[in-house]
């Protein structure tokens, strides 16, 4: 057992590298951030807020955008400071997803946000189309935010039209290159597909089942694992009905190879987070696989046969991936 624990550290470290980047193995990425559902709430809205500060739910999310009607948003924005001093998230990460950098609002809720006694942890902006937006993006904060000795923000871009897709290699490129600066106030770390927004975006008719999606979710799962930021699928709309479908959606986008999914109540929370969670069964499955594979690497065996399969190192690295996950999580419920 005591192997096994080691090689799911050693496994954690590799995926830090495939899921959270090279930044995230040394302490500053996504490695170290459970994302598996992430829920939406209006920041202007008390009654949400609250409700929310009561939930086990991996990252909170408060909107200034879509969950927002035009005529409110300076009342978001404004309530954005209050919130994040007064509010106990317990373990939850906490973010603000502004408003889109091409509008007027952006640059006010970003002042709101910098300019908070207590940051969140994380910005989240909405419909990135260009490399030049992230470029403006990382100047502003580098403007409203002059020191540079305070904690570096976590950022998620959310990919949102066939023009953001289309860039999203250069626009997660800026993010590496800003990131990886003397300088960093912000690591971009994360990707979100932003499904009905880009549905529409080509004309795409909306479907129960997905397929309409199927390459822009393909598309931001590979440029997510080329950059190493963790990627998180589109929202499923039907929250009164339709929970079943929810998590089948929910556990499609993990076995695609997303980290979480995008929420809008907390009835979805606890389905969208179990199914990003490995099973019992799967868990030991892994362990079981594992310690073959430690017995044959001590007995110089390559590839071997365990249980009906064959097996090679990228099976190994999957299984290693099941019992780093299982430990993150189990560390997680420890901080409840």
């Amino acid at each position: 057992m005591q192997r096994v624990a080691q090689t799911a550290i050693e496994a954690g470290k590799a995926y830090a590298r495939l899921a959270g980047g090279d930044a995230a193995a040394g302490g500053d990425g996504a490695i170290g951030l459970l994302r598996r559902a992430l829920l939406y709430l209006p920041a202007h809205d008390h009654r949400k807020v609250v409700k929310a500060s009561t939930l086990d739910v991996d990252l909170i999310c408060l909107d200034c955008e879509d969950a927002v009607a035009e005529a409110r948003k300076p009342d978001a924005r404004q309530a954005i400071p209050d919130i994040l001093s007064s509010t106990n998230f317990g373990r939850s990460e906490v973010a603000v997803r502004i408003n889109p950098v091409d509008t007027p609002h952006a640059w006010h809720d970003l002042e709101a946000v910098l300019g908070a006694s207590t940051r969140p942890h994380t910005i989240v902006v909405p419909k990135v189309d260009t490399p030049e937006q992230m470029e403006w993006l990382y100047d502003a904060v580098q403007t409203l935010s002059p020191d540079s000795n305070t904690k570096p923000l976590h950022l998620i871009t959310q990919v949102e039209s066939a023009v953001g897709l289309h860039f999203l290699h250069d626009i997660c490129q800026v993010g590496k290159d800003r990131g990886s600066a003397e300088d960093r106030r912000i690591i971009h770390d994360g990707l979100i597909l932003g499904g009905d927004d880009f549905a529409a975006s080509i004309r795409a008719r909306r479907t129960p089942s997905n397929r309409e999606l199927l390459l822009a979710r393909q598309q931001t799962i590979v440029a997510a694992a080329r950059f190493g930021l963790t990627a998180i699928d589109i929202v499923n709309i039907h929250y009164k009905q339709g929970l079943d479908l929810l998590e089948q959606e929910a556990s499609e986008g993990a076995e695609m190879g997303f980290d979480g999914k995008q929420v809008i109540h907390p009835v979805q929370v606890p389905i969208v987070q179990a199914a990003y969670h490995p099973t019992p069964q799967q868990i030991d499955y892994a362990r079981r696989l594992v310690d073959a594979f430690n017995a044959h690497s001590d007995a110089g065996t390559g590839a071997f046969e365990f249980e009906g399969t064959m097996v090679d190192m990228p099976t190994v690295r999957q299984h290693q991936q099941v019992l780093w996950m299982d430990n993150h999580l189990q560390a997680a419920a420890a901080q409840k």
